[in-house]
């Protein structure tokens, strides 16, 4: 219970991030989210999340501060990548905070404008949804369905806006 709670904060926090229109505040929001899932990760036992997530908070930091380079999306990559299987207790299923903490990482490095950046959050939505339902994080996974509709209708109002133009 008390894990659903506290990634139900986190869900506030990535709501906000899939929505705005401003990349700083989107990151930050990001960073709030990781945070808030480091520490709901170990009421469910999921170590893995909470090693890609506490990645994650230095990675989204960099990003928010126009600090993430090349090589550090590599050391990043790499590093999560390494402690995440070897942390890896789950299976199959610990694979998935890895796939997604790598595809948001790349993300963070090559998608420069609003519109990819928007995609990379709604793909990674997506695969953090699946695997939270896969291990009863229940509050996670159903924001996460609630966050990928209103991440999908904010890159089609984003579309809409640029074809204007």
């Amino acid at each position: 219970m008390v894990g659903n709670l506290i990634s139900a904060g986190a869900s506030v926090f990535l709501a906000v991030s899939c929505v705005v229109n401003d990349k700083r505040k989107a990151y930050f929001c990001q960073l709030m989210e990781s945070v808030l899932l480091v520490v709901s990760s170990v009421f469910f036992l999921a170590w893995v999340r909470l090693i890609t997530q506490a990645l994650a908070v230095g990675r989204n930091f960099l990003v928010m501060n126009d600090k993430f380079t090349a090589r550090l999306m590599w050391i990043f990559t790499i590093v999560g990548t390494a402690a995440g299987l070897w942390v890896n207790t789950e299976g199959w299923l610990g694979l998935m905070p890895i796939a997604g903490t790598i595809q948001l990482t790349l993300c963070n490095y090559y998608c420069k404008s609003l519109k990819a950046t928007k995609w990379g959050f709604l793909v990674n939505v997506l695969i953090w949804g699946v695997y939270s339902f896969l291990i009863w994080d229940i509050a996670y996974g159903l924001a996460n369905v609630a966050i990928a509709i209103a991440g999908a209708v904010s890159l089609w109002r984003l579309e809409k806006t640029e074809h204007r133009r």
